[in-house]
């Protein structure tokens, strides 16, 4: 990593955004963040594929960006989008 670059976790849990349990697939939580070659990918946690919204994969992000979209996607009025693709 160049100079000034922090390392970045590799899951939301291990940035502290929310507790191990809390996007467990069982628990009911649909979306998380993952590191990617270029950033953060929203994806669903039920079949780890990257989010598609408008026919652009949710990949890259930068990891504020992703996390906030992940928590987005989680309100009911989203989770009934016919937009949004996995």
């Amino acid at each position: 990593m160049g100079e000034g670059t922090a390392a970045r976790p590799a899951h939301r849990t291990d940035v502290g955004l929310a507790s191990p349990m809390a996007h467990h697939p069982a628990m009911g939580r649909r979306y998380d963040i993952r590191e990617d070659r270029e950033g953060w990918t929203v994806f669903d946690v039920f079949t780890g594929e990257p989010v598609v919204i408008h026919g652009v994969p949710q990949t890259g992000l930068d990891i504020q960006d992703a996390d906030e979209l992940a928590e987005l996607l989680e309100k009911p009025a989203m989770m009934r989008d016919r937009s949004l693709r996995q």
